[in-house]
């Protein structure tokens, strides 16, 4: 099954069409602000901007971290999707009933996706510096309790070469409070 030119060139202009709307709407900062990408991305879809007071009320309500405001994101994500079935409708008119379905289908399964990526970044906690050092320094890593023991063997002066508590060499304790001698 070969898929027409036609809507292999929609799919194009779909995917480009969400990378610029999810650029320029997860760019903005602070959370609810506004960037001159982000204008000219409401004005390409033509959609209504909120006034300030509300534009960073629903980014509080939302709690964004980053980002357009959710209203205006869904507003243009409206219009991409309308103007996107379009698209995939007209390029896909030589498909099947069941092809036709099935690439809608997909569309809208991708245009969720687009949503779902925006309301996971947008209300994303930013990382502190040593947040992964402190994570580990909590977890417990050490298989065996602690105990004392030696470098080397205070019986034969053999260095440790094992895991084990037993000289390899002389099979002497190495780790014994008497045995802790370090060469």
């Amino acid at each position: 099954m070969s898929v027409p030119q036609a809507l292999l060139a929609a799919w194009l202009e779909v995917g480009q069409a969400l990378d610029g709307l999810l650029q320029s709407g997860l760019d903005v900062e602070p959370a609810g602000g506004s960037t001159a990408a982000w204008d000219a991305t409401c004005a390409r879809w033509k959609v209504a901007r909120l006034g300030e007071d509300a534009r960073f009320a629903a980014a509080r309500e939302a709690k964004q971290t980053r980002g357009a405001p959710r209203p205006e994101f869904l507003a243009c994500l409206a219009a991409v999707t309308a103007a996107s079935e379009a698209t995939v409708k007209a390029a896909g008119a030589g498909l099947t009933a069941a092809q036709a379905a099935a690439a809608l289908g997909t569309l809208r399964t991708f245009l969720d996706g687009a949503r779902a990526h925006f309301e996971a970044k947008s209300t994303e906690r930013a990382k502190k510096m040593f947040g992964h050092a402190m994570k580990a320094a909590k977890e417990h890593r050490y298989d065996v309790a602690w105990r004392p023991h030696a470098l080397s063997c205070r019986t034969c002066g053999a260095p440790r070469v094992s895991d084990g508590f037993t000289c390899a060499f002389c099979g002497g304790p190495l780790d014994d409070a008497q045995n802790l001698h370090v060469k």
